[in-house]
């Protein structure tokens, strides 16, 4: 039997933290695949983690950037019978970025035709994305 958390069925753990787990889960009621975020909340009074959750849910889904995930939804629910935020997101599938660390490809500094200056290739999508969030000049290449 496969768990169900709100209206989203689990499906895999991608991965956890020391507040919560990352699930790839199906919403069962638009049929897509979502990457579920859940804080597990050892207290059901530890108010403040719960609004930091939907703090981060609501800046984020007011972003529109191809390098930020996107927001469906947010709220709170019981999960293996603890109260726990979530956050459900676009599901993008790839490697994550510890993979992508890894590989020397990806570590190793080149120099942009633009400006000359060195970056690491995953820095520019990063610097755009920071750039859209925080609505201030970051310079990139």
């Amino acid at each position: 039997m496969q768990e169900t958390v709100a209206h989203y069925r689990l499906r895999e753990r991608l991965g956890s933290g020391a507040m919560g787990e990352v699930w790839l889960a199906e919403d069962t009621r638009l049929h897509r695949l979502v990457a579920l975020k859940m804080l597990l909340r050892k207290e059901a009074d530890d108010a403040a983690a719960l609004a930091r959750v939907e703090r981060e849910a609501r800046i984020a889904s007011s972003l529109s950037h191809p390098n930020v995930a996107v927001v469906y939804d947010a709220g709170e629910t019981e999960y293996d019978g603890r109260p726990a935020g979530y956050v459900a997101m676009e599901y993008v599938k790839g490697r994550t970025l510890a993979e992508l660390l890894k590989d020397d490809a990806w570590t190793q500094p080149r120099s942009c035709p633009s400006h000359g200056r060195s970056r690491k290739p995953w820095t520019t999508p990063t610097s755009a994305a920071w750039c859209t969030a925080t609505s201030s000049p970051v310079t990139s290449c």
